[in-house]
């Protein structure tokens, strides 16, 4: 195979490796936020999303959206409430 190509693909690898721990990592501390709201009896979030997403357009509306609530189940496993 290629020298070159090899390269490549293993940075693409690297580089997703490095992001599906990102992403883990950023579960571990949302779910503890969200167990930490759920034992102060916190409001969940309230997201927003913008309905135009173009680049640059400063002015365009936003539309909320509920982010759903989870709970562990009895196999340790998450489940919507």
């Amino acid at each position: 195979m290629d020298e070159k190509l090899e390269q490549y693909r293993e940075s693409i690898n690297n580089i997703d490796a490095a992001l599906v721990f990102m992403l883990a990592e950023r579960f571990k501390i949302t779910q503890a936020v969200g167990e930490y709201k759920a034992e102060n009896s916190l409001p969940p979030p309230i997201r927003t999303v913008r309905k135009n997403k173009s680049p640059g357009c400063v002015s365009s509306p936003v539309m909320p959206i509920l982010i759903p609530s989870f709970r562990k189940n009895s196999y340790g496993s998450l489940s919507m409430k």
